[in-house]
């Protein structure tokens, strides 16, 4: 059903909250995004109602001026998933939006509970020792929404969560190889494990001093490669999804992977400016997304 059909019946979103979603994910993600709009309208309209959950909730905490007041917020939001609130938390818009993709898809609630979990490590650790550390706030903050995103892709084989997973740990590696020097500088975190940044012999006080050396790059080398073993496990999530909504997960795995890229063509200097994928180059991975469509179907 259509956002237009559900609104002329008195189901679903309006079109305003709809417009806000749209905003949301256009302006914090524009890589997510691009691939949404290869989603049919109902399932794109769905998707950026769980993306307006997960941006507020990661908000809550990275723009926390109170840890105690952040905490409160994401207890009310966990009180009102587990059915025991009489009021929607703030803001009540996403609460709308979220009851009604819930609802329609009879999907779980548990990768909901789990983010909120994930995301309020940020207000206690800001460092990690290992990578089974890290891969398990990975999942925290990324394969949780992964986890959501199945039941409105319509998963149509076994081995979908394991991909979803996969997929959802080597974007936000991704994410933290990017914003290396931004987490440090903005928010005091380092995520890149602490035993491989002594083992190729990376200090914080090098990433403090922007110092692009050869340690540095080597330890990039090791997380890049990590990251894209990753990717080749998540990808086969597109076999396992409806045919209509193939094409936005390949692309969104092309589009996320191709930071990467980037990352090595600005010589892995992560510490003085994020790298980006240029519209144009998002259109021209339109082509390899194609051909993932084909593979294992």
């Amino acid at each position: 059903m259509s956002v237009e059909t559900s609104q002329a019946v008195g189901m679903g979103p309006s079109r305003a909250l709809l417009r806000r979603c749209r905003q949301t994910i256009r302006h914090h993600s524009k890589s997510f995004y691009f691939a949404s709009m290869l989603l049919p309208p109902a399932k794109r309209a769905d998707v950026w109602a769980i993306y307006a959950f997960c941006r507020h909730v990661d908000n809550v905490v990275d723009e926390a001026a109170d840890p105690e007041g952040a905490r409160s917020d994401l207890a009310e939001w966990r009180r009102w998933l587990h059915g025991e609130a009489a009021e929607p938390p703030e803001p009540p818009w996403i609460a709308e939006l979220l009851q009604d993709v819930l609802a329609r898809h009879a999907a779980s609630r548990e990768p909901y509970l789990e983010l909120i979990d994930g995301v309020e490590l940020d207000l206690d650790k800001a460092r990690y020792e290992t990578w089974d550390e890290l891969s398990k706030y990975c999942y925290g903050v990324a394969s949780t929404v992964g986890l959501m995103l199945l039941p409105v892709f319509g998963q149509t084989g076994s081995g979908a969560e394991d991909g979803a997973i996969a997929l959802g740990r080597a974007m936000q590696l991704t994410n933290i190889l990017r914003d290396v020097g931004e987490d440090l500088r903005v928010r005091d975190r380092i995520y890149l494990p602490a035993e491989e940044m002594r083992a190729h012999g990376v200090t914080e006080e090098a990433l403090l001093s922007q110092r692009v050396d050869e340690p540095f790059v080597r330890l990039m080398r090791a997380q890049i490669a990590r990251a894209r073993e990753l990717y080749e496990r998540g990808r086969a999530i597109v076999a396992r999804t409806s045919p209509d909504c193939r094409m936005a997960v390949a692309t969104a795995a092309r589009v996320y992977g191709s930071i990467l890229d980037a990352i090595e063509r600005r010589g892995y200097d992560v510490l003085s400016a994020r790298a980006y994928v240029p519209r144009w180059r998002k259109l021209l991975l339109l082509w390899p997304a194609w051909r993932d469509t084909r593979e294992g179907t």
